[in-house]
């Protein structure tokens, strides 16, 4: 072969080499990784603890999370084992007998569905008692409010505070909920399965990561107080298996934005392979403080001049 002929036939093979090809990704058919998502843990709140269990879906499924139904649950505790049942609503399970969980205790759970059997455990650790120069306030605002749906009878200084989603350089790791207003006489109800459906605001003893710019988080937990009214603080402990697994799920994300952002994979689980998710234990701590109370910790006069709403 000539010189030539061999250069001809070695472009040839280059360009060959280089040619796109067409790769199709079924992705409606793909295989997931997992069977499972599990969400919901053991609460030091007294009731019927909660767990839900979701089928996973793929990127281009247009549904929510279809719900794992028939399942066989149970939690133990190394002492007592607790079973579970099926609510109305399909993959929704809580214990037949109401309980609390204990600070220093392992809680382990375990789950039976379509011929695999799935363990995860947590240890609950404790949550500091509520101080309210400790709570991770990011927002306050006080207004005078005429026909508040609420009083609409008077006029009332209301106060309304915030916790940013995330927030950092805080006194512990903690989670910080949305309790809801009440009037002064009534008790705020904190139920298992709240805990784990509402509004949460995650407060990071750490820095921010690098490449994160937290300012562009919203107020997710917000408060309003009136004169009349008392307002139920709520935060929930954190074990480092709960906070790793915390932090891996921003980093995939609510922290994936940035150029500095890290490289996205999977969250970590404390779930046995199969299964992904987290099964949490929390201790629970909850205070209440009054309307003159949260005035003078932000500095607020009631005579003020507010803004007013109609």
């Amino acid at each position: 072969m000539s010189g030539t002929r061999k250069a001809l036939f070695i472009l040839c093979l280059f360009v060959a080499g280089c040619a796109e090809e067409e790769i199709s990704l079924e992705l409606e058919n793909a295989e997931m990784p997992y069977q499972i998502v599990v969400s919901g843990g053991v609460y030091s709140v007294y009731g019927n603890q909660f767990v839900k269990l979701s089928k996973p879906v793929t990127s281009t499924d247009k549904r929510k999370y279809p719900r794992a139904k028939n399942a066989k649950i149970e939690v133990t505790d190394g002492q007592n084992t607790y079973q579970y049942y099926e609510t109305d609503e399909p993959g929704e399970y809580k214990s037949i007998d109401k309980f609390a969980g204990e600070v220093g205790n392992v809680y382990t759970l375990k789950i039976e569905y379509e011929g695999i059997t799935y363990f995860a455990s947590d240890s609950m650790v404790a949550a500091k008692e509520i101080e309210l120069d400790k709570i991770p306030i990011t927002y306050s605002d006080c207004q005078t409010l005429y026909n508040w749906y609420r009083h609409p009878d008077e006029k009332l200084s209301v106060l309304s505070l915030g916790i940013d989603q995330q927030v950092f350089g805080c006194d512990e790791n903690a989670i910080w909920i949305d309790s809801e207003r009440r009037a002064s006489n009534l008790p705020v109800k904190i139920t298992p399965k709240y805990l784990v459906f509402c509004e949460k605001a995650f407060a990071h003893q750490s820095t921010p990561p690098q490449g994160l710019y937290p300012m562009i988080f919203n107020s997710d937990v917000l408060y309003q107080c009136s004169k009349i009214d008392t307002t139920e603080f709520v935060k929930l402990s954190v074990s480092g298996k709960y906070y790793n697994y915390l932090v891996s799920r921003f980093n995939l994300v609510e922290w994936s934005g940035g150029m500095f952002s890290t490289i996205p994979g999977n969250t970590k689980t404390n779930l046995s392979k199969g299964a992904t998710g987290f099964f949490c234990a929390c201790d629970v701590k909850q205070t209440s403080f009054t309307f003159d109370e949260l005035m003078e910790h932000f500095g607020y006069d009631e005579e003020g001049d507010f803004e007013e709403y109609y």
